[in-house]
C-alpha cells in the first residue's frame, strides 16, 4: 500500500485526462494559464490632459506572482498651419513642434513618450483675401483637408512611441497582488519653436492617446489531492488520514469529502459492467 502527496498543478492536468470522471467531479483542473494580461486605453486630448486609471490586481490565489511586464503606446500627432496675410510674397521658417507624455505605475515606474514634427520652410504668395488656417480650424482641423489659399499651407504629422519594462524585485511586485486594483497616473503637455511674425497666422494643434497594458507572470499554487501519513503541509494538517482526500480543496457536498471519488469510481465501474454484459442476439 502507497500513498500519494498533494498533487501539484503540472501532475494533475495528466490525472485529468487519465482518471476522468473521477478526477473531473472531485478535484478543481489545474490552471494552465499562467500569465494575464490586461489592456487599457488614456486619452491624452490635445497633450495637456492628465489623468489616473487603474488595473485589476493579480489575486495571490492563483498562485505566486514572479514578475510584473508593463508596456505603454503613446501616438502624438502634430497639426501646423501658417497663413501669409502680407502683402508681399514670404518664407516661412522651419520649426519643430513637440509632445511628450509621462506615466506614473506603481513600484516606482515611469514611461517617458516624446513626439515631434518638423515643419519645413515654405514659400508663400501674398494675401489672398482668405485666411486658409482660420477656417480650416473652424471647420474642425481635419488633417486630410487641406487650408484654402495660396497663401496658406499645412504641415502634419503623426507618431508612435514605445516602452516596457519588467519587474520582478519583490518591493516593486508588492502593489500588483490583491484582490482590488492598483493605479497609474499620467500627464502630458506639448510646445513649438515657430516663430509667428506680425500678418501671419499661425494654428498649431496637437493631440494624443496611450494603450496601456500590464502581464502577470505566476507560478500556480497547488490544488487538492491526497495526503500523505504524517503529512503537515499547508492543507494535510487538518487531520486527514493516509490517503484521504485534502478536503481543503474540495467543495461541500454535505457528505464526507472522500465520497465524490468512489461514487466516480463507482460510476467508472458501473459503465465497464455495462460493456461486459452486453451479447450479440439475432432475430
Amino acid at each position: 500500500m502507497h500513498t500519494m502527496k498533494k498533487l501539484a498543478a503540472a501532475t494533475v492536468s495528466t490525472a485529468v485526462v487519465t482518471l476522468g470522471l473521477v478526477v473531473g467531479v472531485g478535484v478543481a483542473p489545474a490552471r494552465a494559464d499562467q500569465t494575464g494580461t490586461q489592456t487599457t486605453t488614456v486619452d491624452l486630448g490635445d497633450l495637456d490632459a492628465a489623468g489616473n486609471g487603474v488595473f485589476n490586481q493579480f489575486d495571490p490565489a492563483l498562485g505566486t506572482l514572479t514578475s510584473v511586464q508593463l508596456t505603454a503606446e503613446v501616438t502624438m500627432d502634430f497639426q501646423v498651419c501658417v497663413t501669409n496675410l502680407s502683402e508681399g510674397a514670404t518664407t516661412v521658417n522651419s520649426g519643430t513642434a513637440t509632445g511628450k507624455s509621462s506615466i506614473s505605475f506603481a513600484g516606482g515606474v515611469v514611461a517617458q513618450a516624446d513626439g515631434a514634427l518638423s515643419v519645413p520652410a515654405v514659400d508663400l504668395q501674398p494675401n489672398t483675401g482668405t485666411d486658409g488656417c482660420d477656417a480650416w480650424q473652424l471647420a474642425g482641423g481635419d488633417p486630410a483637408s487641406q487650408p484654402a489659399g495660396a497663401n496658406s499651407r499645412m504641415t502634419a504629422g503623426a507618431q508612435t512611441d514605445q516602452w516596457s519594462a519588467t519587474l520582478t524585485q519583490p518591493a516593486q511586485l508588492t502593489p500588483y497582488i490583491g484582490k482590488g486594483t492598483v493605479g497609474f497616473s499620467y500627464t502630458s503637455s506639448s510646445a513649438s519653436n515657430l516663430a509667428q511674425p506680425a500678418e501671419w497666422t499661425l494654428v498649431f494643434l496637437a493631440g494624443g492617446s496611450g494603450r496601456l497594458s500590464v502581464t502577470y507572470t505566476y507560478t500556480p499554487g497547488e490544488v487538492a489531492g491526497v495526503c500523505e501519513a504524517g503529512d503537515k503541509s499547508a492543507g494535510c494538517d487538518d487531520g486527514e488520514a493516509a490517503g484521504q482526500v485534502d478536503s481543503a480543496g474540495l467543495p461541500d457536498t454535505g457528505g464526507p469529502a472522500g465520497w465524490l471519488l468512489l461514487v466516480g469510481a463507482g460510476l467508472v465501474l458501473a459503465g465497464s459492467g455495462l460493456v461486459m454484459v452486453r451479447r450479440p442476439h439475432s432475430a
